[in-house]
């Protein structure tokens, strides 16, 4: 999924009919019918009714909307700003990262010795979702990713950097499993799953759902949290005033606030990478310092 599709999506929505959409857009009706089928079929949902009078959002599409319309509103604001600093003539390098407070330290080591090396180059750092950054590095809005097991996209090269895993949930500090050891997955049974749409990130949604699969388990899924690798706050909080829980990974608990407790599950532990993404014609100093740096932190275990 790239920007483009959550671009044609909203001016379909919006417009109510392809046709109109693609006169907005400036592009041929077939190749945004194209565009929407395309999205339709990643997503595994219809999104519109088609009809002789227009396009009606289907459930599915109204439930999409939401995140599709913040996502691109967000996308949009970073290559305005990276843009705005481009033109001032300070060559920051702009770095795209999905939720850098959940690992402080890490960040900031990198951060730290790209300074230390390149002290002359500013760094922007912009918090975004993982799926909107293939798009930003192609528009040259950021310069380097930092995501969640992103998908291949053309143009753009995708190394994981660090490899961890989801082993464990956070719940409510009030919640009646807080103070367990472990849990299985079936303890969990009776509380709400409070995750994300498939849309979301459908790479990482399929990868835990089939992990959930395997060992026979179906959670109550309440997609509440919209744009989680986006902004941790919003699980935190949604988690932390309610009786669900939601998975979280290991090397993140320094970054846990006290409203909530980790519990290690003993029979699930789903894979969690995290990938360095950069434009494969990218030859820039500061590009291929940073990215040295992010492998090396990797390569030290950090």
């Amino acid at each position: 999924m790239e920007i483009r599709h959550l671009r044609a999506f909203v001016a379909v929505a919006d417009a109510q009919s392809v046709r109109k959409a693609a006169e907005r857009l400036h592009v041929a009706q077939s190749a945004l019918s194209r565009t929407i089928r395309d999205l339709e079929r990643e997503l595994g949902v219809a999104l519109f009714a088609r009809s002789p009078h227009g396009a009606q959002l289907t459930e599915g599409g109204a439930r999409f909307m939401d995140g599709a319309r913040r996502t691109l509103a967000e996308a949009t604001a970073a290559i305005a700003r990276a843009r705005d600093a481009r033109a001032s003539g300070a060559g920051p390098i702009v770095i795209g990262a999905v939720n850098p407070e959940l690992r402080p330290a890490w960040i900031q080591t990198a951060l730290r010795q790209f300074r230390a090396a390149m002290p002359e180059v500013a760094i922007h750092l912009e918090s975004m979702a993982s799926i909107a950054m293939a798009e930003a590095a192609t528009q040259r809005a950021i310069d380097v990713g930092i995501g969640y097991a992103m998908a291949p996209s053309h143009g753009i090269t995708i190394t994981a950097v660090t490899h961890d895993v989801m082993a464990g949930v956070i719940v409510s500090r009030e919640h009646i499993l807080a103070r367990r050891h472990s849990v299985s997955i079936f303890d969990l049974e009776p509380y709400p799953f409070l995750w994300y749409d498939r849309a979301v990130h459908p790479t990482m949604f399929d990868r835990i759902f089939s992990a959930f699969r395997r060992v026979g388990f179906t959670p109550t899924l309440v997609p509440a949290i919209g744009q989680v690798d986006a902004n941790a706050a919003a699980a935190f909080a949604l988690v932390s005033s309610s009786s669900g829980w939601a998975l979280y990974p290991t090397t993140a608990l320094a970054a846990l606030p006290s409203t909530l407790r980790y519990v290690p599950l003993s029979d699930v532990s789903i894979p969690l990478e995290t990938d360095l993404l950069v434009r494969a014609d990218d030859r820039s100093e500061r590009t291929s310092v940073f990215g040295g740096i992010v492998r090396h932190l990797h390569g030290d275990g950090a």
